[in-house]
């Protein structure tokens, strides 16, 4: 939703995705729009992404803005989860958006004008039992972007963090979390237009959807043992 966004508004696109049939889906709907469009395969938790870093280092193709929106999730406890899953978590997650962001700054710092979005998750606000590496990787999301913020400020970049609650994507069925009846499940489009409109401002943070500011809320007036019990419940009996 955000390159369709993007591609409606004229904007020059560079496409990420492992997937090479849904990555010429999207770039065939933004080509419809008359938007230059490339693509560009990688599987961000593998030495691909050396590619697409000195894709974005090449003063002819270093990125304006930069949407770093990629993540995975999966359910179930730390000790049960494969160690291959576990690190490509932190890869994806929170790995391959420190490097591509501090890269992007680097060259949109040369020229002081860029925007660098970072997309973490409600589940940053709090430990996730079940969840656990998962929420810890949003949580450093979170971080590293409001401290890059701060840094790069005068430099003439923009850095927006975005903690978004569920959507209707594939993202639960893949991360195996149960949809229950009565979830209300945000359309990304509505959050990609979000994010669009906040570009304006000179926030560092957008927390989006009821859900996301619902489990914000709750992060600071419960104590940390109601939090993990609440969540626990939750993701081990519900979920």
């Amino acid at each position: 939703e955000l390159a369709l966004e993007l591609a409606s508004s004229g904007r020059k696109l560079l496409l990420i995705d492992k997937h090479p049939g849904g990555l010429d889906q999207i770039a065939r709907l933004c080509r419809d729009l008359k938007a230059e469009t490339e693509t560009f395969q990688c599987d961000l938790s593998t030495p691909e992404i050396e590619g697409l870093l000195s894709k974005i280092t090449d003063p002819a193709s270093t990125p304006h803005e930069l949407f770093l929106i990629a993540g995975v999730g999966t359910r179930g406890r730390v000790t049960e989860t494969s160690e291959e899953m576990t690190l490509r978590m932190i890869r994806v997650n929170f790995e391959a958006r420190v490097r591509l962001a501090r890269r992007g700054a680097i060259e949109m710092g040369k020229r002081r004008q860029g925007t660098i979005v970072l997309i973490s998750s409600s589940s940053a606000f709090q430990p996730l039992p079940m969840m656990g590496v998962y929420a810890a990787t949003n949580s450093a999301v979170l971080s590293f972007g409001e401290a890059l913020a701060a840094e790069v400020r005068n430099a003439g970049i923009r850095v927006l963090t975005v903690c978004p609650g569920g959507m209707r994507t594939q993202f639960q069925t893949n991360a195996g979390v149960k949809i229950l009846p009565r979830d209300r499940l945000a359309n990304p489009r509505e959050i990609a237009l979000s994010i669009l409109r906040t570009l304006d401002s000179k926030r560092a943070v957008l927390v989006v959807g009821p859900r996301s500011r619902t489990m914000a809320f709750l992060a600071r007036i419960l104590p940390r043992r109601t939090q993990l019990a609440l969540w626990y419940h939750l993701m081990a009996k519900l979920r």
